[in-house]
């Protein structure tokens, strides 16, 4: 199932693209509303999902980094050995890998000139009204990654079993 690559290279550009151009068009701190539920909001975080545990500083970087870079190792060999059926599995993990290797690019690309620690551009702000803003700030790695894994938790509570007496047949 390495068919279902193009999907993390897909992601990758399309996240890569897009920070690229929040960083060249904006500046930090910096909101531009889009819709009524939605604005661009440029933040850097040197945290994890969500900005949570900044307080690791560059110890979290390179902790970060090196889980990533494993759980992307795990993930192709995952993906290698899927069986055709498994399509909804494959691509969710396919969703992972591509948002994992974005939010990993940009530890090594983007450093935040104020605190000069390395981190990832965030910029999507969704709220539902102007008084009530959805607290985290994040990115198009970071909806990959949890669509991804939303794909596989459905895989695995409804379609697994399915998936199993196919492959048997």
């Amino acid at each position: 199932m390495l068919k279902w690559l193009w999907l993390s290279f897909l992601v990758l550009l399309v996240d890569q693209f897009s920070k690229y151009l929040i960083v060249t068009n904006m500046q930090l701190g910096e909101r531009v509303p889009l819709l009524s539920f939605i604005e661009l909001n440029y933040v850097h975080n040197p945290g994890v999902a969500l900005g949570m545990l900044q307080w690791l500083g560059d110890w979290g970087t390179v902790i970060f980094v090196v889980i990533a870079l494993l759980v992307s190792i795990l993930v192709v060999n995952w993906l290698r050995k899927l069986s055709s059926h498994e399509k909804l599995f494959a691509a969710g993990l396919s969703l992972v890998l591509g948002g994992a290797i974005g939010n990993v690019i940009d530890r090594f690309i983007y450093t935040d000139a104020v605190n000069n620690k390395m981190g990832v551009v965030d910029f999507i702000h969704v709220y539902v009204t102007s008084n009530d803003y959805f607290p985290f700030i994040f990115n198009v790695a970071d909806s990959a990654i949890s669509i991804g894994v939303a794909l596989i938790v459905i895989y695995e509570i409804f379609f697994k079993k399915i998936a199993a007496k196919n492959q048997e047949a």
